[in-house]
């Protein structure tokens, strides 16, 4: 059943300890994330200790943007494209 098992997916991500998982990642990584953020986490510490577990993150947080950047895709992809230049040999 789809359903159940989109649920036990759900559940089980919730589990996962995401500050652990990534801290070994070295690479330039930016966490973008809005203030109405609420579909994973309303916890803006989580998103934080994300980026500073990360040894070369950046939070990167956008005032009154929601889980899909509805109202702010512009700058999300300025962000992701800014981001992108910056990143490739």
């Amino acid at each position: 059943n789809v359903q159940t098992e989109g649920k036990a997916f759900i559940e089980e991500s919730m589990s996962i300890d995401v500050v652990d998982e990534i801290k070994s990642y070295d690479g330039n990584t930016i966490i973008l994330t809005g203030t109405n953020q609420t579909v994973y986490t309303d916890n803006p510490e989580i998103m934080e200790a994300a980026a500073e577990a990360l040894p070369n993150g950046e939070l990167i947080v956008v005032e009154g943007a929601d889980h899909g950047f509805n109202q702010h895709l512009k700058e999300l992809v300025q962000y992701t494209v800014d981001f992108v230049k910056e990143n490739t040999d």
